[in-house]
């Protein structure tokens, strides 16, 4: 959140590059958002003083995707370490073993 001053620029160039998940707010509303000539972010914003709320949405996919992630990765550890158990007990009973 950054606070804009009045002014009769009406459109504010930010330093990051623009994708379409990109929101803007000012008091409870919707503001538009754009890319310039060069990919950065452009919102168009209100002639008063206000406050601007600049938010990247992920998508409602990305959680799940999170979950699954994790839950491979627990799965990929426990069959290293059940891997590792059971060779510790394997070389436990060859005789030949060091």
């Amino acid at each position: 959140m950054f606070h804009l001053g009045a002014g009769s620029e009406n459109i504010l160039q930010v330093r990051t590059y623009f994708y379409p998940r990109w929101t803007a707010k000012a008091d409870d509303r919707q503001l538009p958002v754009t890319a310039n000539a060069d990919g950065l972010l452009l919102i168009s914003v209100p002639p008063q003083a206000t406050d601007i709320q600049l938010v990247f949405e992920q998508p409602k996919r990305v959680p799940l995707f999170e979950v699954v992630t994790v839950m491979s990765w627990m799965l990929i550890l426990g069959f290293l370490a059940l891997a590792a158990i059971k060779m510790r007990r394997l070389r436990g009973t060859d005789p030949d073993s060091p």
